[in-house]
């Protein structure tokens, strides 16, 4: 009866939920002490769910599956497992997508009543449902919707100095007496609110719809915000002469950075404009970060034994055996053609010469043809019988060729990928070691502050430019190895084959080039942080000491420690702390994304922190330009004929003029957006 009561419940609240954006319902599922199977109660309760789904345009299922406490942990854990994929299961059998569901489960630990009654383990013996509605006609809209409401608002008083600090860092300092309306009145003593949006991620900028491009070119940005001041309802604004001082913590600091303002396409995709107003660069006050140290000793004994002996000892090309050479067939000569009075004697001449006597000599000059016709028959016949002996021989020698030779070549491959494997592993170990060289050197000069010490270990462990040569030598010709596994000697000789008769699997110049910037980052080293459990725990031991000790001294938050770009601004708006990328137009390759019907195509640059949308037309489709060697992660978002959501995030490295065929997935707004917080 109480799980009827809540039914009908759960249905008026129901009532007008999808004329809203986004909504969000919520009920519970209660189980027997250790049962995890639906009763037919349970079951009226999610066919009520299934309508409410089916009338939305589109929505998803949360679930979060509980126990009481009576069993251990464990046995809990995957008794609420269960408890999930019995909801889930269920909603799967009627027709509701995977991709829609999310399933979660706490095991006992997360009780909404007391365990120590039996009636409060029958609360906690629950699944919890949040059913999320999404109601969107347009990709913005469903974009909006995943990034969420940005908005903080904040309460100031008009008749004295306001400082507002947003949840991110921003900062606004409005002046006493700034403010008016719009038609320049003047404003009640009365509360003003201030709004303020801070969009200093990734996520941010796809979410929002925000590029970093103005007047065609790329923008590297410091961070974006916006800054709304309404008394009652009713938009203000800063008088004349008075100003607004802005501050903001960034992550990417760079100087000769600029002030820009919005202007909106008719995508909705916001661009820029220069104001060229400056964003000044300026530190912090002097703080001394904690650091930690480390016991060297210990560290250095994770040093690997190396041996570079083989790094120029590589061989690109190789030389095969005389390769048999094909007979050319024999050209038959053309038979003469009998003669003719007129072919033999002028026309003076069969004036005053007998017939007898021309009719004579045309015999015999006939004769001496045919004798010839017939000599030239005997010597075409010769040389075709030698030709068909030489092309029968051919044919054995080119398949004994092929066999014998094939063998060494692929034996070839084999010792080269071998060889180049070993090397590249060999030149990341020596990378490694020098990397603990110098993060013990950053250890004894009490320079290791930073909150990721993994990372910084990693990136002590880059290659140098001059082993990215070797690298990217070795990775190109790893790749051609792999194509020619499969290569008959002859097909092998054809695709790689250079003047000299040799197949050469290196690379050449402008394919080294394409390839030099992808090599910086050490993978062993990266492996050894990760999985070598003892120097694992070293770092983590590290990463935990600074943490404490910048909790202590409140410099745990990034933005405790950052310089901050600040400006002096005369309006309120929206602003782009930003300057314009210097990539030349000759290093700049256009990209072309193949993707069926509406969609919204962005790449985000992480290396000069841009993000830039692709835009459509008729003859190219999707298509932009980005710079040469750069690594981006494009994003797809569009939706099918059913309203869900479809989506693809892929990492790609910029190498040259490009097509790309996107293929979306079906893919939860929960999934997108932790996907979009990862950028």
């Amino acid at each position: 009866m109480k799980k009827r009561k809540l039914l009908w419940m759960m249905l008026m609240g129901f009532v007008g939920v999808v004329c809203a954006q986004s909504e969000v319902k919520s009920f519970k599922v209660h189980f027997k002490a250790d049962e995890y199977m639906l009763d037919q109660t349970d079951k009226e309760l999610l066919n009520q769910l299934l309508l409410q789904m089916e009338s939305s345009t589109y929505s998803e299922v949360v679930l979060k599956a509980h126990t009481d406490k009576d069993a251990d942990v464990n046995y809990n854990i995957d008794l609420s497992n269960k408890r999930a994929k019995s909801v889930s299961n269920y909603l799967q059998e009627k027709g509701i997508k995977t991709h829609r569901i999310s399933e979660y489960y706490y095991g006992e630990s997360k009780p909404i009543k007391n365990n120590a009654t039996e009636s409060g383990k029958a609360e906690n013996r629950r699944v919890d449902i949040l059913l999320h509605y999404y109601a969107y006609s347009n990709i913005g809209e469903l974009l909006k919707l995943i990034g969420g409401y940005k908005k903080q608002e904040f309460t100031i008083k008009p008749n004295a100095d306001n400082t507002i600090v947003a949840k991110n860092g921003l900062t606004v300092k409005l002046p006493m007496g700034s403010l008016q309306t719009l038609d320049g009145k003047a404003i009640s003593g009365k509360e003003v609110k201030m709004e303020l949006e801070e969009f200093f991620k990734p996520s941010d900028a796809a979410t929002q719809q925000l590029s970093t491009m103005a007047d065609g070119k790329i923008l590297e940005t410091g961070g974006m915000f916006s800054v709304k001041v309404t008394q009652n309802g009713q938009e203000l604004t800063l008088k004349d002469g008075k100003n607004i001082q802005v501050t903001m913590p960034s992550i990417n600091l760079n100087k000769d950075m600029q002030v820009f303002v919005p202007v909106v396409n008719t995508l909705g995709v916001t661009e820029w404009k220069n104001t060229a107003q400056p964003f000044e660069l300026k530190p912090k006050k002097e703080i001394k970060l904690p650091h930690t140290k480390i016991n060297t000793n210990q560290l250095q004994s994770f040093k690997e034994k190396t041996d570079l002996t083989n790094l120029n000892k590589l061989i690109y090309s190789y030389k095969p055996l005389s390769i048999p050479k094909r007979p050319f067939p024999p050209k038959k000569q053309k038979q003469l053609k009998d003669a003719a009075k007129n072919d033999l004697f002028p026309w003076y001449e069969l004036i005053f010469y007998s017939n007898a006597k021309i009719a004579k000599a045309v015999e015999a000059e006939n004769n001496k043809r045919h004798i010839l016709n017939e000599k030239n028959q005997l010597k075409f016949e010769a040389k075709l019988a030698t030709y068909q002996a030489n092309l029968a021989k051919y044919k054995m020698d080119s398949a004994a060729f092929e066999t014998s030779e094939l063998t060494e070549f692929r034996a070839w491959l084999h010792d080269r990928e071998t060889q180049y494997t070993e090397v590249k592993t060999e030149l990341d170990k020596s990378n490694f070691n020098k990397g603990i060289d110098k993060f013990c050197e950053l250890s004894e000069q009490e320079k290791i502050t930073t909150l990721n010490p993994k990372g910084l270990l990693v990136n002590l462990s880059k290659s140098n430019p001059n082993q990215r040569w070797y690298l990217a030598s070795i990775d190109f010709a790893l790749n051609n190895i792999s194509q020619l596994k499969e290569m008959s000697l002859t097909k092998a000789l054809g695709f790689f084959g250079n003047k000299k008769g040799e197949i050469f699997i290196g690379p050449k110049g402008k394919e080294q080039f394409r390839y030099y910037g992808n090599f910086a980052n050490n993978q062993f080293a990266n492996l050894q942080a990760s999985n070598n459990k003892s120097l694992a725990t070293i770092l983590d031991n590290a990463q935990l000491d600074i943490m404490q000790q910048r909790e202590k001294l409140g410099l745990l938050e990034p933005g405790a420690v950052a310089q901050i770009y600040t400006a002096s601004l005369s309006q309120f708006g929206m602003y782009n702390c930003d300057r314009f990328n210097t990539t030349p137009e000759n290093q700049m390759a256009e990209i072309i994304i193949e993707c069926e019907g509406e969609a919204r195509v962005s790449f985000y640059l992480p290396e000069i922190s841009s993000f830039i949308y692709a835009y459509h037309d008729k003859k190219k489709g999707y298509h932009l330009k980005l710079p040469i060697g750069k690594q981006a992660r494009m994003v797809v978002l569009t939706f099918n004929k059913s309203g869900e959501p479809l989506y693809e995030s892929k990492d790609i490295t910029i190498t040259g003029d490009e097509t790309l065929v996107s293929n979306p997935k079906l893919a939860s707004i929960f999934d997108i957006r932790k996907s979009l917080a990862s950028l």
